[in-house]
């Protein structure tokens, strides 16, 4: 049953960058590809 409640463990991410030298279209990709990463990670 994939709709089944179970525990899991859990971690808490944050990401601080600076804006005068990084564009936030760079951490948006950077993001989308970790999203992508965990939401496909082994289970």
């Amino acid at each position: 049953a994939d709709d089944a409640i179970v525990i899991r463990p859990m971690c808490y991410l944050s990401l601080a960058f600076d804006h005068r030298v990084l564009d936030g279209a760079d951490a948006d990709r950077f993001l989308s590809h970790l999203v992508r990463i965990l939401e496909n990670w082994p289970a």
